[in-house]
């Protein structure tokens, strides 16, 4: 029964991993560096890829402030 409760939890506990590796890839870092850092600082590592640069824009692609 254990066994059967962690298969289906396993997805949910792993959550935050996934949406920081997702994050990370999308804006051009390395998926699983930050997926094994979100273990260690599983919250804080999501604030840090939101508030850090986006690496994956192309130079024409940046917003000029006009």
């Amino acid at each position: 029964m254990v066994e059967i409760l962690l298969l289906f939890m396993l997805p949910v506990i792993l959550m935050p991993q996934i949406a920081a590796g997702i994050l990370a890839k999308q804006t051009g870092r390395k998926f699983w560096f930050w997926f094994w850092v979100s273990f260690v600082i599983p919250f804080i590592s999501l604030i840090i890829l939101v508030s850090i640069e986006d690496k994956s824009k192309k130079p024409d692609q940046i917003d000029s402030g006009d």
